[in-house]
């Protein structure tokens, strides 16, 4: 009786331990959002080393080459930017789940693949109309504004 006793005691230690292992690991991941002005300046920082939106991957040199060199007046850069930034925050272990319970997350994501960066979409065309508000979006939560905090 006192070997189950202490086989019972050893094995909820244990499975105690490696919860606070995970919850710690997890926090300690989790600092926060950061923004396409942060990511582009801190490649090192990346926890990808390549990005997929939908059918479409893009290796880290060529998001980052996106990233800081986008061509003036293409707002296909603008979304992409954000998005990559919302993978990479995603990565970084922070929920997302604002933007995928409303959509956002997918309907970005769906701009992004029919209109990749160079794609010469300007301010005033009807993509960007739709564009538009989805990276508006997707810029409030890379600042922390929808719930996620920004790292500090």
């Amino acid at each position: 009786m006192k070997n189950t006793r202490t086989v019972r005691s050893i094995t909820i230690f244990g499975v105690v331990m490696v919860l606070a292992l995970l919850l710690a690991a997890g926090t300690a991941l989790a600092c926060g959002v950061r923004t396409p002005g942060y990511w582009k300046t801190h490649p090192d920082d990346w926890p990808l080393e390549s990005i997929s939106i939908g059918a479409d991957t893009y290796t880290k040199a060529e998001a980052l080459d996106y990233l800081l060199h986008p061509v003036p007046g293409d707002k296909s850069y603008t979304l992409f930017s954000q998005l990559v930034s919302v993978i990479l925050n995603h990565a970084a272990y922070n929920s997302i789940d604002v933007l995928k319970n409303d959509g956002t997350f997918y309907w970005s994501v769906q701009w992004c693949q029919h209109y990749p960066p160079g794609s010469d979409v300007r301010g005033n065309s009807d993509a960007w109309k739709i564009g538009e508000p989805l990276a508006q979006k997707l810029d409030d939560y890379n600042n922390g504004l929808l719930g996620v905090p920004a790292a500090d």
